[in-house]
């Protein structure tokens, strides 16, 4: 309500008559007076209750509008537990606004099974998923793995360098049994909540049955803790050999592919995984004292170091075939990292004066001696070579005056007998051992 205009004319009026009006007729003085002062005083107060009614009527307008917060039902708590195993229980105390943002930001971080984590929960009993494994959704759990993972390895460097407690696996060849075995043994509670880290050599497909979980079981551990689980590359993650189809045959990793997934789609994700193939890392220092590659360690290029070559080579190499822009001496450090063995003791004599010979595995491969080895580990200040590539009944064998582990981590498909043992190798500073899984037939012919 607008405020209330002062009375002007009459007061004035009143001010300045003459006192002769109080000589005027009866007539006049019959008439009514104007306001007086104590008229003016009366309204003023009027005029005040008013304005004070009209804020009343004010606020209670806001309060009739007013936009009232609702009240979460539930109470809002947290668990404590204490150093004794004790649970104690607490009730939050807080505004509705900051309850209901507690609640919201809570849901956000609900656990959810992410595609590591369900491809793992299936690997565990594969017979009692099948047709996920051989279904649409596997493919693309597959493929997602894929991409995360190229991710990781285009930021790793060519030669890791890996720190103590680190078990070291060989040859994998698609025995998902055997993995298991490892999983069981090695990893029972959980790649997250393992001690130490885990190192995979390469050659993780063909031969065996099940190369595409075993890809898919170690892809998922590297995609769930990337700084615990490492994979290095093998002769076999390479396209010239895991498409080798007439050799393989049903082993072969594209055969597989095509009969789990059609020849179109089968051939897609063979090449998905390939792509991934290509960004692994080649070899790995423990410790800075034990050097771990697939094959073997490559000859020395003039004025440069082995590693140093070995961290040359691209992030994203094809080698065999390579690509058309790939440097064919750094394509040649690569094959020489994949294919390479150590030389018989009978061949020792037939290496060059720097301890390096042919392979008999072909022209891509080489073998290196006791005098190459030596000088590898002088030149890098280190001890011990770790490496896979060849099978060994024993699961693991050692040459070069002790100096070169060979590691074998499957026991199947590669004609060695019911009685062959697969094995990994538990790295933990100063020391090294041996794990290995002993089959039925080498139990029993060792108690007899």
């Amino acid at each position: 309500m607008p405020p209330v205009e002062q009375p002007e004319g009459p007061m004035e009026t009143a001010a300045a008559a003459p006192k002769e009006a109080t000589a005027q007729s009866a007539s006049t003085a019959a008439a009514p007076a104007g306001p007086t002062l104590s008229d003016y005083e009366a309204l003023k107060r009027e005029n005040a209750a008013l304005r004070s009614e009209l804020t009343r009527l004010q606020e209670g307008t806001k309060r009739k509008h007013k936009v009232v917060k609702t009240t979460l039902g539930s109470k809002m708590s947290h668990h404590v537990v204490s150093h004794q195993g004790k649970i104690s229980r607490r009730h939050m105390r807080g505004t509705a606004s900051s309850m209901a943002s507690a609640e919201i930001l809570a849901g956000l971080f609900t656990p959810r099974e992410t595609v590591p984590e369900r491809l793992l929960e299936r690997l565990d009993d594969p017979s009692s998923h099948v047709a996920y494994f051989r279904g649409k959704q596997f493919a693309l759990d597959l493929m997602s793995l894929c991409e995360q993972g190229q991710e990781l390895f285009e930021k790793e460097s060519r030669c890791l360098h890996i720190q103590s407690p680190c078990h070291v696996f060989g040859d994998i060849h698609g025995n998902l049994d055997d993995l298991h075995f490892f999983g069981e043994n090695v990893w029972s509670k959980g790649i997250r909540l393992t001690p130490g880290r885990l190192l995979f050599l390469g050659d993780y497909v063909d031969r065996g049955m099940f190369s595409l979980e075993c890809v898919a079981y170690l892809l998922a551990m590297k995609v769930l803790a990337p700084a615990k689980v490492f994979l290095l590359r093998g002769n076999h993650e390479l396209r010239d050999v895991n498409s080798w189809e007439d050799y393989y045959g049903e082993g072969s990793f594209l055969t597989q592919c095509k009969d789990r997934f059609g020849a179109e789609r089968g051939a897609y994700l063979w090449e998905v995984v390939n792509q991934l193939f290509d960004r692994l890392p080649l070899a790995a220092v423990i410790d800075h004292d034990i050097f771990c590659i697939h094959g073997g360690i490559p000859r020395p290029r003039p004025g440069l170091g082995q590693i140093e070559s070995i961290q040359r080579v691209p992030v994203a190499a094809a080698v065999s075939p390579p690509y058309p822009c790939e440097d064919p001496d750094l394509t040649r450090v690569a094959y020489e990292c994949l294919w390479s063995d150590p030389a018989k003791a009978a061949d020792e004599a037939h290496m060059d004066a720097r301890g390096y010979g042919a392979n008999p595995r072909g022209s891509t491969a080489q073998c290196f001696g006791r005098a190459a080895v030596e000088d590898f580990l002088a030149e890098h200040d280190m001890s011990y070579i770790i490496r896979a590539h060849e099978k060994t009944a024993e699961g693991i064998t050692v040459s070069k005056g002790g100096r070169v582990l060979t590691v074998f981590s499957t026991s199947k498909d590669h004609h060695l007998g019911d009685g062959a043992m697969s094995a990994c190798l538990l790295v933990d500073d100063a020391r090294i051992e041996v794990i290995t899984k002993v089959s039925a037939a080498a139990g029993a012919e060792r108690c007899c």
